[in-house]
C-alpha cells in the first residue's frame, strides 16, 4: 500500500499564505490590537542577572495611522549570575509609537514610554524607555516586530 504525505503540500500552502503580499497591510486608525510576544532581554551589568528570554502581552490602540499607544506586560525569565537562582522580574509599561510609513508592509517606528519594574530582592522601580523598531506585516492581521529599547531604572 502506498501512503501519501500531505506534510509537504501543507507546508508549501502555509509558506505561500505567509509570504503572499497582504491586500491591506497597514496600521488602521481607531482600531485595537492585542497579542503575545517573545524576545530577548539584556540586563545591565550592575543588576547581576543573566540575559534572558522575555514573554508578554501587548494591547494597543491606533489613534491615527502614525500614532499608537500600547500597554505591555513583560516577564523576563531571569537568573542570577551569582548562583543561577531564578529571579522574578515583571515590567508593566505604556508606550507611545510613531510610525514613519504606516501604510507600507515594512513600517519603521520610534517608541518611548514609562512604567514600573518589580524584581525579587530589589523591590519596585519606575522605568522610562526609548527605542526604535521595524514592523513587518506578514498578513493584514499578523505582524513581526523587531525593536531595540533602552530602559532607565530609577
Amino acid at each position: 500500500m502506498k501512503t501519501i504525505s500531505l506534510k509537504p503540500t501543507f507546508c508549501a500552502c502555509l509558506l505561500a499564505f505567509l509570504l503572499a503580499a497582504p491586500a491591506r497591510a497597514e496600521i488602521t486608525p481607531k482600531t485595537w490590537s492585542v497579542g503575545p510576544f517573545v524576545g530577548g532581554y539584556i540586563f545591565d551589568d550592575h543588576q547581576s542577572l543573566k540575559d534572558s528570554l522575555v514573554a508578554g502581552l501587548r494591547l494597543g490602540y491606533a489613534f491615527t495611522p502614525a500614532f499608537t499607544l500600547e500597554g505591555s506586560v513583560d516577564h523576563p525569565f531571569a537568573k542570577s549570575k551569582l548562583n543561577a537562582n531564578k529571579i522574578n522580574v515583571n515590567l508593566l509599561h505604556i508606550d507611545a509609537l510613531y510610525h514613519f510609513r504606516p501604510h507600507a508592509q515594512w513600517v519603521p517606528f520610534i517608541v518611548g514610554g514609562v512604567g514600573g519594574l518589580s524584581m525579587d530582592d530589589a523591590g519596585e522601580s519606575v522605568i522610562a524607555n526609548i527605542g526604535v523598531g521595524l514592523k513587518y506585516f506578514v498578513v493584514s492581521v499578523v505582524e513581526v516586530i523587531i525593536c531595540e529599547e533602552d530602559y532607565d531604572f530609577s
